[in-house]
């Protein structure tokens, strides 16, 4: 893949910001080759993780560029640091998500156009809670498709949700302080609206068996698209701190990165440049009239000499007589 650059902006703490895409990947191996990034060892192994085949990967820094915050709310903060450090393979930032209040919510999206279908067994992430959270002990950030369900055909909205909690069975972790690895693609998603055939009335949002793999709910919805994509993390859990990295797409692994400060290397100075030669300096040394006769170099003293006045003339280079006043 290319570089591409993005303008330079500043988030609400100030700092400066830029995006580099770049890398390849092979399956279960992400390799990162980024700005001030090294090499990444492979993914943990996990269940379904050798299906992931990204075209590359593409580095996320403090501007979120190609992501946005869609509905971050008041209290809630998300920002690309290196506060949790990285799941193997991730390099050395992730994406932190804060919401400290019950109203507070933290998301960043991307708008980005593809089949449903194309997401199964291929969505992933990796997730961290804090230790040092105090919200309920299973909630973790949630994975989120917004889906345009019926094609063509008039509505069709609704968003589908991956959240850990309601995977412990496929081996999803609801550990803290650790990072984990959820195969989100292969395992049960909710949705946030009635779908008619797959999501009955009562099971959106999860409730009355509303959890279904995203393999069965692909095939019961065949002209399904995603039109975007990102990380939730919802009102209602005052007190979580967390963070997500390794974000795996149809198209490319997102890793979250803090790209640093931009050094500007100063041009070199122009060859023949800088102070013209030739300093200052008196040509020349003193006239050639060195001492003249037996009295002072011409011009003696003023007035009151001799009358006469015809001092002895020197022996420098330009013989003359000095005139009056020699001693």
């Amino acid at each position: 893949m290319g570089t591409h650059s993005h303008p330079i902006r500043r988030t609400r703490r100030g700092r400066r910001l830029a995006l580099a895409l770049t890398g390849a990947a092979t399956a279960g191996v992400v390799t990162v080759t980024g700005l001030g990034v090294a090499n990444a060892a492979p993914l943990p192994a996990l269940p379904g993780l050798d299906l992931l085949q990204p075209a590359g990967t593409t580095e996320v820094n403090e501007d979120f560029a190609p992501f946005a915050e869609t509905d971050t709310r008041p209290d809630g903060d998300v920002e690309v640091n290196e506060d949790f450090v990285a799941p193997a393979g991730g390099g050395t930032g992730s994406l932190r998500l804060d919401t400290p209040s019950s109203s507070a919510k933290a998301t960043l999206f991307r708008a980005a156009v593809s089949p449903l279908a194309d997401w199964v067994d291929v969505a992933a992430y990796s997730a961290f809670r804090s230790p040092d959270s105090t919200a309920s002990e299973v909630q973790f950030p949630s994975l989120q498709l917004v889906i345009d369900f019926n094609g063509p055909a008039e509505g069709g909205f609704s968003t589908l949700t991956y959240e850990p909690v309601y995977n412990t069975d496929a081996g999803a972790s609801l550990t803290a302080g650790q990072w984990n690895r959820y195969a989100a693609g292969s395992q049960g998603w909710c949705s946030t609206r009635v779908i008619p055939g797959v999501f009955g009335d009562g099971q959106n949002q999860c409730s009355n068996g509303g959890v279904l793999p995203l393999a069965q709910i692909a095939d019961l919805l065949p002209d399904a698209v995603v039109t975007s994509f990102g990380v939730n993390q919802g009102s209602g859990n005052p007190g979580l701190t967390s963070a997500v990295d390794l974000l795996t797409t149809p198209g490319t692994t997102y890793d979250f990165e803090v790209r640093g400060p931009i050094i500007v290397v100063p041009e070199p100075p122009v060859p023949g440049g800088g102070h013209p030669g030739g300093g200052h300096g008196h040509g020349g040394g003193h006239p050639g009239n060195g001492h003249p006769g037996n009295g002072h170099p011409g011009n003696g003293h003023p007035g009151n000499g001799h009358d006469n006045g015809k001092g002895k003339a020197g022996h420098g280079p330009v013989h003359q007589r000095n005139v009056g006043n020699g001693s």
